[in-house]
């Protein structure tokens, strides 16, 4: 888990996934009240992808998959701080941290593949209560462009959210 969530393993995911099955961790967000999420493989399943079979999610589900271990309602209190501390080792901080000031924490967990690049955090503010950010973005082939964008919308919300924009 640790190895997938910190910098993407795809090895570790889908040893993970081994383990757990896809029905097992579909049925686990869905109990958690995600409404679009789809986790029916592991990763780099090419046959499976040509078939037209692929993993989905959209910022709300992972906003609230978030939000449940930022309240500590996922699992338990003390998985879920296991979690957060596991989601704080993130290696690769290019979108949301970069956007935020110094100081601020950030416990979250990346992903791209092709076009497609995200960030999912819980942002915990030097002051003030922690909040969640979800930034998805589609169709920009350069990641550093993805990402800066993605940065730049961290700094606004995060302004926003503190009254200082």
């Amino acid at each position: 888990a640790y190895n997938m969530t910190t910098v993407s393993s795809n090895l570790a995911t889908n040893l993970l996934m081994d383990f757990l099955d896809a029905d097992s961790v579909q049925a686990t967000s869905e109990r958690l009240g995600t409404q679009h999420m789809q986790t029916i493989r592991g990763v780099e399943d090419l046959k499976a992808f040509e078939r037209g079979l692929s993993n989905r999610a959209t910022s709300a589900d992972l906003a609230l998959l978030m939000e449940r271990l930022r309240t500590g309602e996922a699992v338990s209190e003390d998985d879920d701080a296991a979690m957060r501390d596991i989601l704080m080792d993130q290696v690769f901080n290019s979108m949301i941290p970069n956007g935020l000031p110094e100081g601020v924490r950030v416990a979250h967990k990346t992903g791209s593949i092709t076009e497609i690049h995200h960030d999912a955090a819980i942002i915990y503010p030097a002051t003030g209560a922690p909040y969640v950010l979800v930034i998805m973005t589609e169709g920009i082939g350069d990641h550093d462009e993805s990402a800066a964008l993605g940065s730049r919308i961290a700094g606004i919300v995060h302004a926003g959210m503190r009254g200082t924009s």
